[in-house]
């Protein structure tokens, strides 16, 4: 029994020894030579074949967005391309869903180029600017997530739209030897002093997540890259549930400021996420938002069952709902909610890490 246990495990480490190799060799020992990619059929241009096609856009100034960090979890960076796509990569089988795979969806942070490519990008991603800012304000809002103000050197007002997010280009730090790029939302948005408010998590040997929580210093240069995203406005008459784990707040955030500034008095139910009290943030967003009908409800991914959205929410069919949290919460929470009669349209999430 143990020669076979020892022999299963050195197989195994040599597939995944061999695997990281061919990576690392497609990477940067085989000469794929140059290609044309072809955007929105106006705008084309060479690149480096082999570099994935997250990469190539970034060379060629469009900044597409990746909430993940370029795990391929999250579907972010998803771009639709209409000639040369190839077979689909196994973890992009796992992280499309079957209508992307349809329309010919790719994780452009996973697929790498190999041939000419004709895609089409969102207008937004083709006019999303570059933006210089500084650190003018950061406070922790609980144990591990601190909100962080940048106020951004422009003449004129930008445009952002509620649960839009922004890329950061974090600066060269203890233990970094280039700058790191990472999206956050966007919680608030003064006009008026050309600021914005982030909510970060601290997450575990997060590179990014860990300058803001340990090396932050006021005035420090960060350089932005957006706005990105859209937001699917709630009918009028719509229940609005609001699930969400401590890397999803700043959308949370962004939905409830749009709403009080309607001046909207209907309920909302929040639904915080989340496997450690470290992140409560019930006493701090039910102060912020006074003058709002909020009811507050917070658990860990093992209470979530259908008895749990039974009591949480009267009538399903009319509900409005927005999920942003890792993806094995949102597809709990979205099973329970389409078996209960929320309609999949109503249903409107990104996957986070």
């Amino acid at each position: 029994m143990n020669i076979i246990l020892t022999t299963a495990l050195v197989i195994a480490a040599a597939v995944a020894f061999f695997s990281i190799l061919l990576t690392i060799s497609g990477k940067y020992f085989i000469s794929y030579g140059k290609f044309k990619i072809i955007v929105n059929d106006h705008t084309q241009f060479m690149v480096k074949g082999g570099d994935t096609l997250f990469e190539a856009l970034e060379a060629n100034a469009i900044q597409i967005p990746v909430l993940c960090g370029g795990k391929g979890t999250c579907g972010s960076c998803k771009v639709k391309v209409v000639e040369g796509s190839g077979k689909l990569l196994p973890i992009e089988e796992i992280h499309l869903s079957e209508d992307d795979k349809q329309k010919g969806y790719r994780l452009s942070c996973q697929y790498r180029v190999t041939n000419d490519l004709r895609i089409i990008l969102p207008d937004e991603l083709m006019t999303a600017n570059l933006y210089q800012s500084t650190i003018v304000g950061f406070e922790r809002i609980t144990d591990d997530i601190r909100l962080v103000r940048l106020k951004i050197a422009t003449e004129h007002p930008i445009q952002i739209d509620p649960v839009q997010y922004i890329r950061l280009i974090c600066p060269v730090f203890t233990n970094t030897k280039s700058s790191i790029k990472r999206d956050y939302f966007i919680g608030t948005y003064d006009s008026i002093q050309s600021c914005v408010d982030l909510y970060v998590k601290h997450v575990p040997e997060g590179i990014c997540s860990s300058y803001f929580h340990e090396q932050i210093k006021l005035d420090d240069p960060i350089e932005l890259a957006g706005p990105y995203g859209q937001f699917k406005v709630p009918q009028a008459d719509s229940p609005i549930l609001l699930v969400f784990d401590g890397n999803g707040y700043g959308a949370i955030v962004s939905i409830l400021n749009y709403l009080s500034k309607l001046d909207d008095k209907r309920s909302i139910t929040l639904l915080q996420i989340d496997s450690t009290e470290k992140s409560d943030l019930k006493d701090y967003t039910l102060a912020r938002f006074t003058e709002m009908d909020l009811a507050w409800h917070r658990v860990t991914t093992t209470e979530v069952d259908d008895a749990f959205v039974d009591n949480l929410l009267t009538d399903c069919t009319k509900c409005f709902v927005y999920l942003y949290a890792t993806k094995d919460r949102v597809k709990l929470i979205r099973k329970h909610l389409l078996l209960k009669g929320v309609k999949a349209e109503h249903l409107n999430y990104l996957y986070l890490t």
